[in-house]
């Protein structure tokens, strides 16, 4: 289970996502559940300064999960990074011990690029390519 932030380090993230939107035109969007109307994630295409890959977020709480949410979420974030931004290529970046998003980034089409070490851990990143 993800650790519940404190009212700082909410409001610190919620900055940061504002402001990828005001530096890129993009970023992440609330998911919302089919008929209840609850905030259950969020997912989106982020590219922060210095990294050398965009890459395709999602966040789901763990109520939600199982559902199809992030996958559905996920594919529509794909469509619009390659439709509408061009990016040419996207990764997304899962903790070794994640196996189920592991499991949907290749459902997804992802492959295994590599793993690199990523704030005090490994990190698999999965790379998604345009399809032409």
């Amino acid at each position: 289970m993800l650790p519940i932030p404190t009212f700082r380090t909410a409001r610190l993230l919620l900055a940061k996502l504002a402001g990828l939107w005001g530096l890129h035109g993009y970023g992440t969007r609330i998911i919302e559940e089919i008929g209840g109307g609850s905030l259950i994630g969020r997912a989106g295409p982020l590219h922060p300064d210095g990294w050398a890959d965009p890459e395709v977020k999602w966040i789901i709480a763990p109520s939600a999960r199982g559902r199809g949410y992030a996958k559905d979420a996920a594919r529509a974030v794909l469509n619009f990074a390659f439709d509408e931004l061009g990016f040419e290529s996207i990764v997304s970046m899962v903790r070794p011990e994640n196996t189920v998003s592991a499991h949907m980034a290749e459902e997804l089409g992802g492959f295994l690029d590599r793993t690199i070490d990523f704030m005090n851990g490994h990190i698999r990143v999965f790379r998604y390519a345009r399809v032409a």
